[in-house]
């Protein structure tokens, strides 16, 4: 990867908000590094789950992902307890010309399937507050709902770029922090860089194809496909039980997602 990040210094963020006050959001070619925190209700390890998040930008397209530990997937002797994350349901994808995001999914399916979802639904609400990160970023408090949860995100005007970690945007500023209510999901600044040049954003951006994209599902068939790979799996440990005489083992399954979604 053709990108050189540097630690956080005044002359390098001057330089940054200097190029993105000039060009705006159509010309960035940026990379930030965040790092995350999830807690799930994963009985079994209800240790926060800690991790990298990537947010690549050039100029109308940006995507986000996640660096995944290899233990992500976690079995136990004693009966079957695990907690589902695949590297492809913590990506998100979005084409800002198009106003459309997008992100894959390969747990609920057989195979790696798109789906298609709005880009930036949200109802922000500034509060007023602010907060320098970093020693050189001014950034201002914005609040909202968004699909079961209440968030709490810190953006900076002075990087005109209305993105953020995950689904998160819409804000007059890159969002450099992100927290929701219960502080189940939070985003923090690590580091942000540029790319040498267009080409080698555009390879980390990972871009579906045209007809991946002509062709994705919507997010009520992802809703559809969660609750159908649930009840299967509620299913099979129900039987399970059934065959078992005074049978001391345990089958339970919790797939954690960052929302709630309504039946």
């Amino acid at each position: 990867m053709s990108l050189r990040l540097t630690i956080l210094t005044n002359i390098i963020f001057k330089a940054l908000i200097l190029f993105h006050s000039a060009y705006g959001q159509a010309n960035s070619n940026m990379e930030i590094i965040y790092s995350m925190e999830y807690t799930g209700m994963d009985t079994l390890n209800p240790n926060p789950f800690r991790c990298d998040a990537i947010l690549s930008q050039q100029g109308n397209q940006s995507s986000f992902r996640l660096r995944i530990p290899q233990d992500s997937m976690v079995e136990k002797e004693k009966g079957f307890n695990m907690t589902l994350i695949s590297r492809y349901e913590y990506s998100f994808i979005k084409d800002f010309e198009k106003g459309q995001g997008y992100f894959y999914n390969e747990v609920f399916t057989e195979k790696k399937t798109l789906y298609k979802d709005s880009l930036h639904p949200f109802t922000w609400k500034i509060t007023g507050r602010s907060k320098v990160i970093h020693d050189t970023l001014l950034c201002y408090e914005a609040t909202t709902p968004f699909r079961g949860r209440y968030y709490t995100a810190w953006y900076c005007p002075k990087i005109p770029v209305s993105n953020g970690p995950w689904k998160m945007g819409g804000l007059p500023g890159i969002i450099l922090e992100l927290q929701d209510s219960h502080g189940l999901l939070k985003f923090k600044l690590e580091k942000i860089g540029m790319y040498d040049n267009p080409e080698s954003a555009l390879t980390d951006l990972q871009m579906p194809s045209k007809k991946e994209m002509a062709t994705a599902k919507s997010m009520d068939e992802f809703k559809r496909n969660m609750r159908l790979f649930i009840g299967n799996l509620m299913n099979i440990a129900s039987h399970q039980k059934d065959d078992c005489i005074n049978c001391q083992t345990t089958f339970s399954v919790n797939v954690s997602y960052w929302e709630k979604f309504s039946e």
